[in-house]
């Protein structure tokens, strides 16, 4: 499943995380935005992360966050698509700034994803592993 999912930055937002099935224990990638500037971070916790920052005063700037992940996400594709994103978004540009051909069916069309990379044949059985070793 995909999950691209925005939310008007605020204290509910917690409560609204902890009933994402990609909140907790899970990769994803966050944009803070605004109609001037936008802030790209990556966690394996969204509840915690948005926590932390809440606390920090310079996020009160920003009145949306969105959060994308995917059930098939690993921490080395979220790094790869966090630093994707930070190259895109230049300086005083957000998350609106992004070429609609970035923003539309980016997982959803599978011709638009590395498939033949992290194929599997049949859900119910095991796949095989393609390693990268460096």
């Amino acid at each position: 499943m995909n999950s691209i999912m925005t939310f008007e930055y605020n204290k509910k937002i917690i409560d609204r995380l902890r009933e994402w099935h990609y909140g907790i224990n899970w990769p994803i990638v966050y944009i803070y935005y605004n109609d001037n500037y936008a802030y790209v971070g990556e966690t394996l916790d969204a509840i915690r992360r948005t926590e932390q920052h809440m606390l920090e005063s310079q996020f009160d700037q920003f009145d949306k966050i969105c959060f994308i992940s995917n059930k098939t996400f690993n921490k080395s594709v979220i790094l790869d698509l966090e630093s994707f994103l930070i190259k895109e978004l230049k300086q005083g540009e957000n998350f609106h700034s992004l070429s609609d051909r970035l923003k539309t069916n980016t997982y959803t069309d599978i011709s638009r994803t590395q498939n033949t990379i992290y194929q599997r044949l049949d859900y119910s059985k095991p796949s095989g592993t393609v390693v990268n070793v460096r």
